[in-house]
């Protein structure tokens, strides 16, 4: 069977699917559903020879993979025009439909809704940028990164910038 858990020092207290009977040599594996992106689960086989002789293996570590966009700086080009970035440092297994920054002056949450550039492209890890122009000057304004997978949207923290 398989032992699954996200306390390392209590496996035998996490969660077991046992397997029917297994001959020598045989192989066997396991699905797990519902997992939580990003975060650490500790996984052991096991096979019960006898009523009173478990062998375990080793354990081993797995992460969901998370989508994870921290928001960058800001450069001031103009009165009406900046350059903002953000950084893409990790992916998941979901596959990014779309992505891009959001920003608005009326709101300190903006989101998709707001004033926003969007690409309909691969997202890789590293930095992405954008130009958001016909700002209005000496004005604050609240922007971050987001991305898109199904019905979910991932935001970055929100920053801020004053136009001159």
């Amino acid at each position: 069977g398989t032992l699954i858990s996200s306390q390392k020092n209590d496996m035998k207290n996490g969660v077991c699917r046992k397997k029917s009977v297994l001959q020598a040599n045989d192989d066997f594996s396991e699905s797990f559903k519902d997992l939580e992106k990003g975060k650490t689960y500790y996984v052991q086989a096991y096979a019960k020879l006898s009523n009173v002789t478990t062998m375990y293996s080793n354990v081993v570590e797995v992460v969901i993979p998370k989508l994870v966009i921290n928001t960058g700086k800001c450069d001031i080009l103009s009165s009406k025009t900046v350059l903002i970035y953000a950084e893409v440092q990790s992916l998941s297994f979901d596959a990014v439909t779309a992505y891009g920054f959001c920003w608005s002056a009326t709101t300190s949450q903006p989101d998709f809704n707001s004033e926003h550039v969007i690409w309909n492209k691969n997202l890789t890890l590293g930095t992405i940028s954008t130009q958001a122009s016909d700002l209005q000057p000496s004005q604050t304004y609240y922007y971050r990164a987001f991305a898109m997978y199904g019905n979910t949207i991932v935001y970055s923290d929100i920053k801020t910038f004053k136009t001159n």
